[in-house]
């Protein structure tokens, strides 16, 4: 009885033995199992899309090239430090686009201006007559953009209107060739280059009327006419209209003939908050397509400003694809280190 309870339970431990070692084996096995498993996991699982704000896959466009404009290809990096919001097409600008003459262009000494403007137009030959009323020239060789002419020609038609016995007389504006010489009255001692004239967007103006039968003039800044140098000043900025030389930092110029078009939104806000132009393109500096500045004229349009920086040779500019597709919208050089977009919603 003995020799067989002990050969029983030596087969017990055995067995025992069998098992832990058995379960043992299972464990490792299964750790090895559950790591190579994971493993393999890990390097299944697709990483989340971190490709630049440029390549047409992480923001796609709905519209195609535009006619003079190209969107920009994938890998090339956008000017904005931060991937735009929603739906955005890209406009490829070139460096030179930088200082390409446009209504918010800033001529000076500082950054003159040597290019050739366009659209350009002798105001003697297209000037429009309404009421037997027109534009009123100090001679027959002042031109500036066409754009520009029919905003100061409304301004004029404007004026006429509330003060029939006065009318706007242009002293100066750009030679006709567009290329050479030097500009009279306020920049007479101005060479063209360095003048804000260059560009094809500035006049020169008093006001002209009749006393006595005799033909007079002012200067915006006469005492005598300031009902309506009041008046003429807040319906320019209606029409994209700036007195650009009026305030500086406080200080008041008293060379108030200096009228420059910029177009309606940004005039508008320059004259509301009393910049000239350069603080102006300043401040649109501090934002981008997320935080865009917002100019609401009375009629309730709504325009958009922001700023994209210059990255080279060439600038992707982002632009919401609804704009590009309205075409809504414009890019102008600010002279120096990058555009100035505005959308129009």
């Amino acid at each position: 009885m003995n020799s067989r309870s002990g050969r029983s339970q030596q087969i017990k431990h055995n067995y025992t033995k069998i098992y832990a070692l058995t379960a043992a084996l299972c464990l490792v096995v299964g750790l090895i199992v559950g790591l190579t498993v994971a493993h393999f996991v890990r390097l299944d699982e697709t990483p989340a899309h971190t490709e630049g704000p440029g390549s047409p896959t992480s923001f796609p466009s709905e519209t195609g090239p535009l006619p003079t404009e190209t969107r920009t290809e994938a890998g090339t990096s956008p000017s904005t430090t931060e991937p735009p919001i929603g739906a955005i097409s890209w406009v490829s600008k070139s460096s030179a686009d930088i200082k390409t003459a446009n209504p918010l262009l800033p001529v000076s000494a500082e950054l003159p201006f040597t290019g050739m403007p366009s659209g350009v137009v002798n105001i003697y030959a297209k000037r429009e007559t309404r009421n037997d009323r027109k534009l009123q020239l100090a001679n027959s060789q002042i031109s500036v953009n066409e754009e520009a002419l029919r905003a100061f020609e409304e301004l004029n038609f404007a004026l006429i209107e509330s003060y029939p016995e006065f009318e706007l007389l242009i002293l100066a504006g750009m030679p006709t060739d567009g290329t050479t010489g030097s500009l009279s009255c306020s920049d007479g001692n101005k060479e063209l280059p360095a003048s804000d004239h260059a560009a094809g967007y500035a006049l020169d103006a008093r006001y002209t009327t009749k006393v006595d039968d005799k033909t007079v003039s002012y200067q915006f800044s006469d005492p005598i006419v300031a009902l309506q140098t009041a008046f003429l000043f807040e319906k320019g900025a209606k029409l994209g209209i700036i007195q650009s030389r009026v305030h500086v930092e406080e200080r008041t110029s008293s060379d108030l003939r200096h009228l420059r078009y910029v177009g309606i939104p940004h005039a508008s806000y320059i004259y509301q908050n009393n910049l000239t132009l350069e603080s102006y393109l300043n401040e649109v500096k501090g934002y981008n397509i997320n935080r865009r500045l917002q100019i609401a004229l009375a009629d309730g349009t709504l325009y958009e400003v922001y700023y994209v920086a210059s990255s080279g040779d060439t600038t992707s500019v982002p632009l919401p694809t609804e704009n590009v597709q309205n075409n809504t919208y414009t890019i102008y050089g600010n002279g120096t280190d990058g555009f100035i977009v505005t959308l129009k919603k």
